[in-house]
């Protein structure tokens, strides 16, 4: 499972629809959902939001050609249709996730 954010931007006076998740979430074809796992929105504010998508793949660079794909035809639907997507990718990882983890019986 691959975690791909896509970072998008509403032009000049339009806000973030409310009902965002379920606007994107509503793109998702019957393929997409399978690989789909979750989708996650962070509001950065009244113009800026990242959609978060937790995907089945077998590699990196599927996951996030799908994610991409998703956010295009979100792009062409009213009423994100103005939108426009700044990005796609990992998120980054801070140091926590650098340590060796160990299990103790």
């Amino acid at each position: 499972m691959y975690l791909v954010h896509a970072h998008v931007e509403m032009p000049g006076p339009l806000e973030v629809p409310p009902d965002i998740r379920e606007l994107v979430q509503a793109l998702l074809r019957a393929d997409s959902r399978a690989q789909v796992e979750h989708l996650a929105v962070h509001l950065r504010s009244a113009h800026l939001f990242t959609l978060g998508f937790f995907l089945l793949s077998e590699r990196w660079e599927l996951a996030e050609k799908h994610a991409a794909e998703v956010c295009g035809r979100m792009l062409k639907k009213p009423p994100l249709h103005r939108a426009r997507l700044l990005g796609t990718g990992a998120p980054p990882i801070g140091p926590a996730f650098d340590v060796p983890w160990r299990c103790d019986p």
